[in-house]
């Protein structure tokens, strides 16, 4: 009877350890973000200032956790505190955070009309499996965005971000866009 037990024991201390929900994540967390701990908040519904004060203090609770920096920086983002907000995305990212990533390459494009920056942000995002930056990186680059860059977006490439999108975006607010972009580029 103390068999199976143990094993069972062993069994869940061997399964990857689910993150606690916290209250930044609760206040701040985006719902499309794919690493995101719970559900998300919309834009609409972020109250910037608790989100500000919650996520700054589980972030020092916590200072190496990447999802909580970029959670912070969306709060600070949402109160009108751009450059501080890109401190926390440009960290989180460099920790390997997708949505981070995402979000500095929307930021390079719509805010800094940087498009080659914008272009490598998506790209290593994309090259994560970042839903969204596979959708814009290959959508811009179809739309030619990253014609001045120096570097060249590989047929392939633009096919394998579209077919890994297609397959995410099944039930999502952007199905419909992925899957005309990967008929028009001549995926079946």
């Amino acid at each position: 009877m103390r068999l199976p037990a143990l094993a069972l024991g062993i069994l869940l201390a061997s399964l990857p350890a689910q993150a606690q929900v916290t209250s930044c994540d609760r206040l701040a967390a985006h719902p499309d973000d794919p690493d995101k701990t719970g559900s998300g908040v919309s834009q609409n519904e972020l109250d910037a200032a608790r989100a500000i004060a919650a996520c700054d203090s589980d972030l020092r609770a916590d200072p190496k956790n990447p999802r909580l920096a970029y959670q912070l920086g969306r709060a600070l983002f949402s109160a009108g505190q751009s450059e501080t907000a890109r401190r926390q995305f440009a960290a989180s990212a460099a920790a390997g955070y997708r949505q981070a990533q995402f979000m500095l390459g929307f930021l390079a494009l719509n805010i800094d009309r940087q498009p080659c920056a914008a272009g490598e942000h998506w790209r290593k995002a994309a090259q994560g499996g970042h839903l969204w930056a596979e959708f814009s990186f290959a959508s811009s680059a179809l739309a030619g965005t990253f014609a001045g860059c120096g570097w060249q977006v590989p047929a392939e490439e633009i096919r394998g971000y579209l077919a890994s999108a297609r397959g995410k975006a099944k039930g999502t607010r952007i199905e419909t866009e992925v899957e005309g972009l990967a008929k028009a580029f001549g995926l079946p």
